[in-house]
């Protein structure tokens, strides 16, 4: 091929090798047009025309996705001004949306992308028991909506310590985390089953009862996040009964129930592999090894930040 020069629309890349998500492949050759791969196959028999501009590199590798994560919420700068992850004004933040305070410009964005992440799946923090809808994004780009792939995401709600000590005064035990969830759930379903009535008076919008209606009737997956066993197995629990389009989110103690994870076909949004062991009572347990051992069950799992 032709010298690469500028940004051409159209080229062509001459990997040494390229890791194709399960495996590696020598000496492929890589068409691109318009930002999208156009074709892929063995160098040997690339028909390349002589004039395509053309990169010659060492390794390819597919970009990454970070499954779980609050990059373009909770700025590099970790100050006030630039944490917008978490809204506790309200046990209830089933309406609240991330591409609302996706910030394209976070310094946090960059750095990841650096790394090789060209997706990200943004979540609202950990302090609030429903903490509100999550989106995917490309990790470059202008606007939020310039860079959207998927909103909304999932409903993410936060079982164990976070919101037991968000909510103090409210919510101050693992059984009212669990029985807040339920009441949140049943209001969904109620309100999911009178909007299907024919011949009802339309009630007035409210979108925290309308999002949870999406979730209890299985239109809105939910991301259950939780480290300890006994959480997880809550999460399991509630997914089973209102029959939930569930997820686990973070799981650090996972790999301790990853037979019941196992037989409840719900996929895991795991916590950073390196998380530090006892950063807290929530991390007491965690395991290096979780997504090995989860994987090896036939968990489908996705690997977060």
């Amino acid at each position: 091929g032709a010298a690469f020069k500028g940004a051409p629309a159209r080229y062509a890349i001459h990997a040494g090798r390229m890791f194709d998500g399960s495996k590696f492949q020598n000496a492929v050759t890589i068409v691109v047009a318009d930002g999208k791969i156009e074709s892929v196959g063995p160098t040997a028999s690339a028909k390349i025309d002589a004039n395509l501009p053309a990169l010659r590199v060492a390794e390819v590798t597919p970009g990454l996705i970070d499954g779980h994560g609050c990059a373009g919420l909770s700025g590099g700068m970790n100050i006030p001004a630039d944490q917008d992850q978490d809204e506790t004004t309200d046990a209830n933040g089933a309406d609240l949306r991330v591409i609302d305070a996706f910030n394209p410009d976070d310094g946090l964005l960059e750095f990841v992308r650096r790394h090789g992440v060209t997706a990200v799946h943004v979540l609202p923090g950990r302090k609030t028991l429903v903490a509100g809808r999550s989106a995917v994004f490309q990790s470059q780009g202008r606007t939020a909506e310039g860079m959207l792939l998927a909103s909304p995401g999932m409903l993410v709600c936060n079982l164990g310590e976070p919101a037991k000590e968000t909510h103090a005064g409210k919510i101050t035990t693992r059984m009212a985390v669990a029985a807040e969830l339920r009441k949140l759930f049943e209001q969904g379903r109620a309100h999911a089953a009178k909007a299907g009535v024919k011949g009802d008076k339309p009630t007035a919008p409210n979108p925290k009862i309308e999002a949870l209606a999406l979730a209890a009737t299985g239109k809105l997956p939910v991301l259950f996040c939780a480290h300890r066993a006994d959480d997880i197995n809550t999460a399991l629990r509630l997914a089973s009964e209102f029959k939930l389009d569930a997820r686990l989110g973070l799981a650090g103690e996972g790999y301790l129930l990853a037979d019941a994870i196992a037989a409840s076909k719900i996929p895991v949004f795991l916590h950073p592999p390196l998380l530090r062991a006892g950063n807290s009572m929530e991390t007491l347990n965690v395991f290096t090894g979780s997504a090995r051992v989860l994987g090896q069950k036939g968990v489908p799992v996705v690997l977060g930040s």
